[in-house]
């Protein structure tokens, strides 16, 4: 299964984001970590997915 994600920045490789799924299913990379988003989102707003890291002009799921 390959996940479309949606970035509204540039992405530097080596760095690791965070995916987030909408309540409409699409998905998202952001540079906020689940804790800095607060409670009142995430499982309500958002959904956190999984870490992703840029390798060679591809985000990778990684899990550190």
């Amino acid at each position: 299964m390959s996940i479309q994600y949606e970035f509204r920045f540039e992405p530097i490789k080596g760095t690791t984001y965070y995916a987030y799924q909408r309540p409409d299913n699409s998905v998202f990379v952001s540079i906020l970590s689940p804790d800095e988003w607060g409670k009142e989102y995430i499982g309500t707003k958002i959904t956190f997915l999984h870490k992703v890291t840029m390798k060679d002009g591809k985000p990778e799921i990684t899990e550190e």
